[in-house]
């Protein structure tokens, strides 16, 4: 495989809201971004909001470790604002773009925040029109031969990444 193409900063985001209880309003979103400098992931992003505490171990929160999730107490303002913060100035790329942006529009309508200009790329439709298949790190792995030594959430941003960065290369 060919080395990708370099784009000056690249932030691919994840951004998932699930809830806790059926019988509760309680939820938690978490934010999940990895940052990608000439074509090499550098830096990482995660907060983790929750609704309300339902457990005193943090590994309950969406079957999370404790190193994942270190500012459960985070409120969702200061979550949403050190995001954008970590995107400032890179090209934003989302695996699921549709539910991303849905999630950031609710977020920003609940809590009266100003939605984010910035376009984010949605690779979901970028496999479809390419590959004739949505988007998903297996399918990525197979048609683009990227592999990565990340795991859990982590291996997911990485190879997303990845994939855009092969598909700028190639002209997409």
């Amino acid at each position: 495989m060919q080395e990708p193409a370099m784009t000056a900063t690249l932030t691919v985001i994840d951004i998932s809201i699930d809830r806790q209880r059926q019988e509760t309003d309680s939820e938690t979103t978490i934010f999940s971004a990895l940052r990608f400098e000439n074509g090499v992931a550098v830096d990482r992003f995660y907060e983790c909001v929750n609704g309300a505490v339902l457990s005193d171990d943090p590994s309950d929160f969406s079957g999370n470790t404790d190193e994942q999730i270190r500012n459960t107490g985070t409120i969702m303002e200061d979550a949403y604002w050190q995001l954008i913060e970590f995107c400032d100035g890179s090209e934003i790329v989302s695996s699921h773009s549709n539910s991303d942006v849905r999630a950031l529009k609710r977020i920003c309508q609940e809590y009266s925040l100003p939605v984010p200009h910035q376009h984010i790329t949605n690779l979901d439709a970028i496999f479809r029109l390419r590959f004739h298949e949505g988007y998903s790190s297996r399918i990525a792995e197979k048609h683009l031969d990227i592999t990565t030594v990340e795991t859990g959430d982590w291996r997911d941003l990485d190879i997303a990444g990845k994939a855009y960065l092969e598909l700028l290369k190639d002209g997409m």
